[in-house]
């Protein structure tokens, strides 16, 4: 079981300062985490008042991420190595084993942990009143029955559907860093249908209400579309446009700033 941290208010800024968090939709198929404007809030979040973080859930779908798309990568390849055989008149040997697609994907996940480490990222881990779900957790990122295969590709964002308990942990994550550090908070987000209102401007009335049953206002928790849409909010623009209107949860699209 991971211990939940303790506040970090005294080391990271007063009333003035940010959590971050980031959902999975944000970052998938960027393993490296290499794209601009995930490395452009990497540099910003050096800054004290903003402390970046991501669930562990999300850590876990994108080790899970990466081995399912190695394991895609190796059918390709043996369909293709198997018509260069088909061809050629004779059997081909560079295979690859089911341990090498393993021990690459758990070397993935030593490697991501430490490249958010190196960037000052905190991972929020699993609140402990939800630790007994880490077996149901493993058996749904390893799509065995009854949660089944419940792959959709999306070809216009590159990615994958999950199922509500991993939306659900994340969440909760969410929570537990808003009831625990007092400050206002970003989150991160393109699954509308699952965290936002109808208009997708905006977190869900039943996460609002959340929100209040932990104490916390609704006008401290914001929602953005996109990891751009936080950075040209917050960065390159008056800070004011995430404060001036309490209401106004998110940048409906890449580049745009909440009205």
């Amino acid at each position: 079981m991971v211990e939940e941290p303790q506040s970090r208010n005294v080391d990271r800024g007063g009333a003035g300062a940010w959590d971050v968090v980031l959902d999975t939709n944000e970052i998938f198929g960027d393993f490296r985490l290499r794209h601009r404007e995930i490395q452009f809030l990497f540099g910003r979040s050096q800054q004290p008042e903003i402390h970046l973080c991501l669930p562990e859930v999300v850590i876990r779908e994108m080790a899970n991420q990466f081995r399912e798309r190695w394991s895609e990568a190796r059918e390709r390849y043996e369909t293709a190595l198997a018509d260069l055989e088909q061809l050629i008149g004779r059997t081909l040997s560079d295979r690859v084993r089911d341990d090498e697609i393993r021990v690459a994907a758990d070397r993935y996940e030593i490697d991501l942990r430490e490249e958010l480490a190196r960037n000052g990222v905190h991972v929020e881990p699993i609140p402990d009143r939800f630790s007994g779900f880490e077996l149901l957790l493993s058996r749904d990122l390893g799509r065995r029955r009854p949660f089944g295969d419940r792959k959709i590709t999306d070809d216009k964002r590159n990615r994958r559907d999950r199922g509500g308990m991993r939306d659900a942990l994340i969440w909760e994550s969410v929570l537990a860093l808003c009831d625990r550090e007092r400050r206002s908070l970003a989150f991160i987000t393109d699954n509308i249908q699952d965290f936002g209102n109808t208009q997708g401007d905006q977190l869900h009335e039943d996460l609002l209400g959340d929100l209040a049953g932990v104490g916390v206002a609704r006008q401290n928790v914001k929602l953005f579309r996109s990891i751009r849409a936080f950075n040209d909010a917050f960065f390159r623009s008056d800070v004011s446009a995430l404060t001036r209107d309490s209401d106004t949860t998110s940048a409906s699209s890449p580049g745009t700033e909440p009205p």
